[in-house]
């Protein structure tokens, strides 16, 4: 197929513009030695091609992934051990411990601050896999009403 190339030609005023008759099969991509024929067909299979940029089996195993109502789902229905040590003087414990069946600890509540049995603050913290890692901790200041009664946690 014979079509005019567009060739830019760098000289001294700046870049000169040719167009040269040659058949496209001439023409050749310096930098993946194709030609343009090739080279123009495999952008269009590129453009067309619905898995471009991502493997199937990249695509499935990403298809596949949680989504955040399984996880909460999961997190819901998960089956914690739970452990309660440091008893005060009035009978609470300031430590809870969440494990999960393998005997990692998932999260762990600690009260302090003020006096027994109302403390003014609790720390919540969540863990890895691992068990020993942390992923996250929160801090929460307990308030009570006049009867002494935990009323909230914010």
């Amino acid at each position: 197929m014979l079509q005019k190339a567009r060739m830019n030609i760098k000289t001294e005023e700046g870049y000169d513009t040719l167009y040269p008759e040659t058949s496209s099969d001439q023409v050749i991509d310096l930098s993946s030695g194709k030609n343009l024929e090739t080279v123009i067909r495999e952008v269009d299979e590129h453009v067309l091609d619905g898995d471009r940029h991502i493997t199937p089996v990249e695509r499935t195993t990403w298809n596949g992934k949680e989504t955040p109502e399984g996880a909460r789902k999961q997190i819901e229905q998960t089956d914690f051990q739970i452990y309660k040590s440091n008893k005060d003087s009035e009978g609470t414990f300031t430590t809870v411990e969440y494990k999960r069946t393998d005997g990692t600890l998932a999260v762990k509540s600690i009260l302090s601050g003020g006096t027994a049995p109302n403390y003014t603050t609790r720390t919540i913290t969540y863990y890895g896999a691992n068990g020993t890692s942390v992923e996250k901790t929160t801090i929460r200041t307990l308030s009570y009403d006049s009867d002494g009664v935990l009323v909230s946690e914010v």
